[in-house]
């Protein structure tokens, strides 16, 4: 099960990739070390997630792209210090992530379009019921008098 912010890193990749959205950065995400002064631990954070997607196939990534140095932290079990991000690909399982993603956003504009189609077809059904109801009560009137 992906993390809130996995899910929004892989979201971020694809708009970077696909779309020519702006690269990562620390700022766009609610890290849990987001007060800690020290940019290196909040890289560490980042690097953690990276990491964790990297190993299920949701993202690619070279080695390269991460600068390490200094002492592990031992929280986030590595040693990040800075992420190129410009270098992040989608892996296969953040491919199928997204079109599932997009899939639902579709399926739920469906739905909506729908609803507002039987909302559409609703009011034209009561129309029409309420004229055929006067063309009778017009037709008695007429009958009748």
């Amino acid at each position: 099960m992906l993390k809130e912010i996995e899910k929004k890193l892989i979201d971020h990749v694809f708009d970077m990739s696909v779309k020519g959205g702006e690269k990562l950065s620390l700022e766009q995400f609610e890290l849990a070390e987001k007060d800690n002064p020290d940019y290196r631990v909040k890289w560490s954070e980042l690097g953690s997630y990276l990491l964790n997607l990297r190993s299920q196939d949701y993202l690619r990534f070279d080695d390269s792209i991460l600068t390490c140095g200094g002492e592990v932290n031992q929280k986030y079990d590595n040693n990040i210090s800075f992420v190129w991000t410009d270098k992040l690909e989608l892996g296969h399982n953040g491919i199928t992530f997204i079109l599932d993603e997009l899939k639902a956003v579709k399926d739920k504009e469906i739905q909506a379009l729908l609803a507002a189609g039987q909302s559409t077809r609703s009011k034209w059904t009561n129309a029409l019921i309420f004229f055929v109801l006067g063309l009778i009560v017009a037709w008695m009137i007429r009958f009748f008098n």
